[in-house]
């Protein structure tokens, strides 16, 4: 990126970023594959029944197949 070769220089990264048309969201962005850190509601793990009562999903699946 040739933004990172004005970074580098004694340039505020602001005004590099400014100039360049570059978000500081675009250049400050950091991909996490960490499986422990995902957004987003949790998976069920059960299913609640019309009496109220709750059945894992793994058997719910059973009845299914």
């Amino acid at each position: 990126m040739i933004a990172t070769i004005f970074i580098e220089q004694p340039i505020p990264v602001r005004k590099v970023l400014q100039f360049s048309g570059i978000s500081a969201g675009n250049y400050y962005y950091c991909e996490t594959n960490d499986s422990n850190n995902k957004r987003g509601i949790k998976p069920s793990e059960y299913t609640l029944m019309f009496t109220r009562s709750k059945v894992p999903d793994c058997e719910v699946v059973k009845q299914m197949k």
